[in-house]
């Protein structure tokens, strides 16, 4: 009966994860569709907003596209002043691409939509209910970083900026 129990537990919570994803997935389109990107150039832009500047390799690897792809999608964003690239002052061969205002004014215009939403979900509820799905969602996104800090697969972060999250995405 326990065993039922748990693969009862376990398929709610993917079917609620799923909802939850495939929900804030449509809303990121749509908020980000007046801004004339492709999915690879608003991946991209999220990328270095949430983990600050980075190589424009680390970024290829994030995308799981070649160099010369993500070197075409940076220059999109360059062209648009949402993206700036830098060389390395140790390297000059090494090309380091982080947000301009411009992106970062773009970004936080995403997460304050974001931020409407959910608190317009959040009003819906008492205190003590509010209070079990803050508790929840902390507990996932403390279980996530750990096992992010334990596979160490992520590429090297050249510097964080203000404000910059050290977690996957």
């Amino acid at each position: 009966m326990q065993v039922n129990n748990l693969r009862d537990l376990s398929d709610r919570f993917v079917t609620v994860v799923r909802q939850l994803c495939r929900l804030t997935y449509i809303a990121r389109l749509n908020e980000w569709q007046g801004l004339d990107m492709t999915v690879p150039q608003i991946k991209t832009l999220i990328l270095i907003e949430h983990l600050g500047p980075l190589r424009m390799g680390a970024i290829a690897s994030y995308l799981g596209s070649g160099l010369s792809t993500t070197t075409t999608i940076v220059d999109r964003l360059v062209k648009k002043q949402l993206v700036q690239r830098d060389s390395d002052p140790n390297d000059r061969r090494v090309v380091i691409c982080e947000l301009t205002s411009k992106g970062r004014d773009a970004t936080e215009l995403f997460w304050d939509h974001l931020k409407t939403k959910a608190l317009m979900l959040s009003d819906q509820w008492e205190v003590d209910q509010f209070e079990k799905v803050v508790q929840a969602l902390e507990l996932i996104w403390g279980t996530e970083e750990a096992l992010q800090s334990a596979s160490d697969s992520a590429p090297p972060i050249v510097s964080q900026s203000p404000g910059a999250k050290s977690s996957a995405l």
